[in-house]
């Protein structure tokens, strides 16, 4: 009798034990799922940007990390939303799609919010697209959404936190 219940209460604590892993890997899963489908990442500071008539609501990607997520894995993008991808030095920076399944547009911006550069990108690409001089900022929307609002190169993004 003593021996059997040792061995019930051995198979209780590894079942009980067990079902903490299994809930944690689920609650973990579940959680990267959401972060990388939905543009609502609570991580991700938010921020309107006024581009002519239009507003657009950013969410600031200032982290290494977050600038290499990026919109990878998203599967959606709401209308009026996108990533500003904030660095802290000027560069010619360079995008790729690799692990993006969003077909999107990018402006590259120079300190003042200026667009130097629009360009299209395809979902799964390779193919990168560099600025054509040195920025900070670079903006990332639905694929169309620039021409279909008539921005421009040489269109002024505003927000007073990170253009000056």
């Amino acid at each position: 009798m003593m021996r059997k219940l040792i061995s019930e209460s051995k198979i209780n604590n590894f079942m009980n034990n067990y079902m903490y892993v299994y809930i944690y890997i689920y609650i973990y899963i579940y959680n990267i799922e959401y972060k990388m489908t939905t543009p609502n990442d609570l991580s991700l500071s938010k921020i309107i940007l006024k581009i002519d008539s239009h507003r657009i609501i950013a969410q600031v990607a200032k982290t290494e990390i977050d600038r290499k997520n990026g919109l990878m894995f998203y599967k959606k993008l709401p209308e009026n939303h996108g990533m500003l991808f904030v660095f802290k030095t000027l560069k010619k920076y360079c995008f790729w799609t690799k692990n993006t399944q969003l077909p999107l547009s990018i402006a590259f911006l120079r300190n003042d919010g200026t667009i130097t550069k629009i360009s299209d990108m395809r979902p799964y690409s390779l193919k990168t697209i560099c600025a054509d001089e040195p920025v900070r900022y670079a903006l990332e929307v639905n694929k169309g959404w620039f021409k279909n609002n008539k921005v421009n190169v040489g269109t002024r993004v505003i927000n007073k936190k990170y253009f000056s």
